[in-house]
């Protein structure tokens, strides 16, 4: 509702006009970035499905001693010295993987609710194999990782929240959405992440909107004006492209640009996440002790 997956779209669509290297990751439940973006995904291409995970956990642990088998990589688990990361030029990889991929672009698809699913699963435990991903990918200075993902405080039921360099809230003018963010804010003080937080104001229609959001203690750093042009190209089944995008995507990308990425400490965090997740009783009973998978020694490098 409040325009995440179509800034999403509108921000990988202008990536693509200046030619700039995206991976790009449908993790929303919802699924609806990769017909934003024009693009025709195939269901045997969702990593949620039991052989992608297993498929694509093979892959991530390449010869890393510490894990056993691909059941024993849960979502916390961190690289290390023989884990096999994903970079650019690792062609295996996406070509097994990617639902689409061109020159500039390599789209994945994490997939959404099947009927084997319904009352025994839950989404965010599909969302563990791209918690996976996200840990063991390595792009370079002027690379680009996108994702479209759960909403609001759902991030904090798993890594998401960590793993990113930058996350994106989009608010609404209205009290709910002011509300998630203002919680969202408060929680994410709360787990000293290392993580920025950038606030997109969408839907704006006047100054009393921004007027609101100033008033409830939301300033965003950049804002997009209603469009009534989106309903009408979703009615139509068309792709909803806005003029008025352009000037603040390029601003955002020179934002986005002067964000210095810390492998090192997000490596750190990943570290103490997994040794809370490794205290929880239901994952140390049947998997034993899986806090050894932490590699000290590793370090991300491009050497």
């Amino acid at each position: 509702g409040s325009g995440k997956t179509t800034l999403t779209a509108s921000f990988v669509r202008f990536l693509q006009s200046r030619k700039k290297f995206t991976m790009v990751v449908d993790a929303d439940i919802n699924v609806w970035l990769a017909s934003s973006i024009g693009i025709t995904i195939e269901r045997d291409k969702y990593l949620s499905s039991e052989v992608q995970i297993q498929a694509v956990r093979k892959y991530l642990i390449g010869d890393n001693p510490r894990i056993q088998t691909p059941w024993h990589m849960v979502k916390t688990t961190p690289p290390g010295r023989w884990s096999r990361l994903i970079r650019r030029d690792n062609g295996d990889f996406f070509d097994s993987f990617c639902s689409y991929q061109s020159e500039n672009l390599k789209f994945l698809h994490v997939g959404t609710y099947e009927e084997s699913g319904i009352w025994i699963s839950c989404y965010h435990t599909h969302l563990s194999v791209f918690e996976n991903i996200l840990s063991h990918t390595f792009l370079s200075e002027n690379e680009l990782l996108v994702t479209d993902m759960v909403a609001g405080n759902d991030a904090f039921s798993n890594t998401l929240f960590t793993q990113f360099d930058i996350l994106c809230l989009i608010v609404e003018p209205t009290h709910e959405s002011v509300n998630m963010v203002r919680s969202y804010l408060d929680l994410m003080g709360k787990t000293k992440s290392s993580t920025r937080v950038c606030i997109m104001a969408n839907k704006v229609e006047d100054e009393n909107d921004i007027k609101y959001l100033q008033k409830n203690n939301i300033i965003p750093d950049f804002v997009f004006e209603y469009e009534r042009g989106i309903k009408h190209a979703r009615q139509n089944d068309t792709i909803f492209v806005s003029d008025n995008h352009d000037q603040i995507w390029d601003s955002f990308y020179s934002f986005l640009m002067n964000i210095k990425p810390n492998p090192g400490q997000k490596l750190q965090e990943l570290h103490t996440l997994h040794k809370k997740y490794m205290e929880l009783d239901y994952i140390k009973t049947p998997l034993w002790d899986l806090s050894g998978q932490i590699d000290n020694e590793f370090q991300f490098s491009w050497a």
